[in-house]
This record gives structure tokens, sequence and C-alpha cells, in this order.
């Protein structure tokens, strides 16, 4: 049985990929769709786990498609311009009815790209809505995105970890004045984030924040460092405990404290961490030993020669932030390791984990 169906939940509030839904940054959403309406260019960014993708979902979804043509691309996706035709022809081609007109525009007809999509538009504005576009290396296609903009009847919304303008690709096309807006995803603050958790919690059939009290849900929000996705990954990783626990009280920030530190609430039989160990990967067993002392990841990389997108994914199942059946799969109940709230993040392993590690 599902973890959450315990809670009496119908499914996972914290269910942490991108999504329209309880989009917490709704100002943020409104001054984009006042930029959109004028036609601009508008660049948002902020760190990891904000919710810019979300963003991008949300603004797909509330945009009207009577008077808007949305087009959703992942730079992460895209790298040369044959790739980006070939996406906007997929993307065009599985929506049908007035995008499927565009997408003969980006089949090599002898009418002119602009032209075509002018035409198939009529009296509606296109709107590119641009993941990751930091990502991008090729010039061309920031110069194709341009002439698509100086061309059309359309507006440009991006997300990225820093301003579009400090990007090079974008820096021949895309030069200062030509975004409009430039915004940065402000944090949300405690409140914020508290109704975000009460709005999921009640939509899967629960009673307000619980089984979080107050004080527990702002100490998950601190050690988050109020990042949304941070928030929800500790959301769901102490509602995980709660129930492996068989509580049956409000979770507090002192639960929460003993949780991090890898001590048991009630007593009961510690994990065979030996075994758990042995069951883990060998890049896994690796970062565990790596982290009897904190080190930042950047550290990590460099001590271990794992690349940093791999050892990041690590990082997560050890943390229980990413896949959490396949690590529970292997006895790991509860997090390895946490990461400290100052920057540069440090990671950390648990107690009882670096008492192991000490002994081996």
């Amino acid at each position: 049985m599902p973890w959450y169906h315990s809670l009496g939940w119908r499914g996972n509030p914290f269910d942490y990929r991108p999504s329209a839904d309880f989009f917490v940054f709704k100002p943020l959403a409104a001054e984009s769709i006042r930029q959109i309406d004028s036609g601009a260019v508008i660049s948002t960014y902020g760190t990891a786990g904000m919710g810019k993708t979300s963003l991008l979902h949300y603004l797909d979804s509330k945009l009207p498609k009577s008077r808007y043509v949305t087009v959703f691309l992942d730079f992460r996706e895209i790298a040369t311009r044959a790739e980006f035709m070939a996406v906007m022809h997929r993307r065009l081609a599985a929506a049908g009815g007035l995008l499927a007109k565009i997408q003969d525009a980006f089949t090599g007809s002898n009418k002119t790209l602009v032209e075509r999509i002018n035409t198939a538009l009529g009296k509606r504005q296109l709107v590119l809505l641009i993941d990751e576009a930091g990502l991008l290396r090729d010039g061309e296609i920031a110069s194709l995105l341009a002439t698509i903009k100086d061309r059309t009847h359309s507006a440009i919304v991006t997300t990225s970890i820093e301003p579009l303008s400090s990007y090079e690709a974008y820096k021949g096309s895309f030069r200062e004045g030509r975004v409009a807006k430039q915004v940065q995803f402000p944090l949300p603050s405690d409140e914020e984030l508290r109704e975000m958790v009460r709005e999921r919690i009640e939509s899967v059939g629960g009673s307000r924040i619980y089984p979080f009290g107050r004080d527990a849900l702002d100490y998950i929000a601190r050690i988050s460092g109020n990042i949304p996705r941070e928030v929800l990954i500790n959301c769901q990783n102490a509602s995980m405990y709660y129930v492996d626990e068989s509580l049956n009280r409000e979770l507090t920030r002192a639960d929460l404290e003993i949780l991090l530190t890898g001590k048991a609430i009630q007593g009961g039989e510690d994990e065979d961490l030996q075994r758990i160990f042995d069951n883990l990967s060998e890049n896994q067993q690796q970062i565990i030993r790596a982290m009897v002392r904190p080190k930042t990841a950047q550290e990590l990389e460099k001590e271990l020669g794992i690349t940093y997108g791999s050892l990041t994914k690590e990082l997560g199942r050890l943390m229980l932030q990413t896949d959490v059946e396949m690590m529970n799969r292997k006895g790991l109940k509860h997090p390895v390791c946490t990461r400290t709230e100052n920057r540069p993040f440090q990671y950390v392993l648990t107690k009882k984990w670096r008492l192991l590690i000490t002994k081996e």
C-alpha cells in the first residue's frame, strides 16, 4: 500500500514534478501575462526548484487558446538549429488545428518562415515558452528566435538560472533593450509555503496541514531555503517518516530535528546500516565514505572524479529526494545525509551513518 494511503490521502500531495497546479508565484505570472500582451521578451530567472518550469506550464494553461498560440520548448532537448526546427515541427504537428498549419513553415516550403507563421496565426498571438534557455550554445537559434519575435505577432517567455542577457549565445541577437523584462523569482514567504502545503494536502482528501504543526512547516521552510521544490521533498520525507513510525499526533519541529539526526522517535530497532550500505552502488558507497566530514558538491566532485550531474543525482537518492521507492527496496527508510542551510551548501551525514563510517 502506498505510504500516503496510510494518511487517508488519495495520492501524494508533494509530487514536485513541474505542474501548473498550486503555482506559488501568481503575481509573477500576472506580470508575465501583461508583458505577453504587449509582445515582449520576458526573461524569468532563479535558482533550481523555484518553479520556473511550472510558471511556463501555468501560462500555457491560463492563456486563452482563442487569443494565443503557445509553443513549449525545452532547451535541454535542443542544441542545433536542425533540432530546434524538428522540435518545433513535432510540437506543432501534435497540436493539430491551427498549429498544424503553422508546422508547414518548418518543412521547407517556398514561403519564408515568418510569412507562413503570420498567415497561420491570423489575429492570434504566438507565445514561445522556452525552458532552460541558459543551456543554449548555438547563436543561430537565438538569431532565429529574434527574427520570429521581430517579424511576427509574438512574445517570448524564457526561464533560466541567470538573466537571459548574461548568456553568450543571446548577446548578438538579444542585445540590451530587446528583453523588455527580466524578472527574478522571489523567495516565497513562510505563509505562502504553508498555503501551498495546505492546498496540496486538501486536494488529496487531507485536513489542512495535518500531520504537520505550524512550527514543523516553518522549520521545513527554513532548512529548505524557502525553495518550493525543497519544501515539497522535505514534506514528503517527513510524511513517510510519520507513517513509518506510526505516529498519531502532529509532527513538531523536534520530531524533524530527530529525523535529521537519524535517531528513532519511539525507540524501535535501528536499521541494519551495514546491510543497507552493502546494497548501495559503488558510487553511493564512495560518496558516503567521502562525507565523513561535511563537503560541498564541488569538493565531492573533485575528490571522487564523479561527474557533477551523476553526483547530484546520487545525493538526491541518498537524501531520499528522488527514486525513493528504489532506495526503499535497498532497505533505506531514512536519509543518509542532509544539506546545510547556508551557502555554499555542504552535505552532512546523519549521526548514525557518520558513526558507521567512522567505525569502518
